[in-house]
């Protein structure tokens, strides 16, 4: 016969297993604000949760998709300065000539992280996709100029 030692810690159980909590969380009127100020949701980020990006096309709202601005629920001013500084990142570091999907990557990172730099809240959208609408649109718009003009 063989005996064996064993080292091996006995697990100890407790008497009653921890009882499981759900909690549920719920909001009034009075206590949301849209997001017009353009702070960050750093408590959403800090979660790991991030705002997912509505069905369909920004720009096509009656036709299966949504409006940019409305999805935001930013203020028309911090709107109006986000799309601009999408514009001017696109100028700077992409082929206008092209659509979205004929970029590089390398210039999409580079628009996005630029435009991160002074819309930090962005970071709190799913694969930051209100940046990447903005150059959609952006870009379908200036490579359709550049074809309407070489068939001219």
């Amino acid at each position: 016969m063989f005996a064996t030692t064993s080292r091996a810690a006995t697990p100890i159980y407790s008497s009653s297993p921890a009882p499981k909590v759900t909690k549920a969380v719920s909001f009034s009127a009075e206590q949301t604000s849209p997001l017009s100020t353009g702070s960050s949701l750093s408590s959403i980020a800090s979660h790991g949760f991030k705002i997912p990006k509505p069905d369909g096309e920004a720009g096509r709202p009656n036709r299966g998709g949504y409006n940019l601005e409305s999805a935001l629920k930013w203020d028309t001013n911090r709107f109006k300065m986000f799309k601009e500084c999408v514009h001017a990142s696109i100028q700077k570091h992409c082929n206008t000539s092209k659509s979205k999907t004929s970029q590089t990557p390398a210039v999409l990172t580079a628009v996005q992280t630029e435009v991160l730099c002074s819309f930090s809240e962005l970071d709190d959208y799913e694969g930051c996709w209100p940046i990447g609408d903005v150059i959609q649109m952006q870009l379908k718009n200036t490579s359709a100029k550049q074809r309407q003009k070489h068939t001219k």
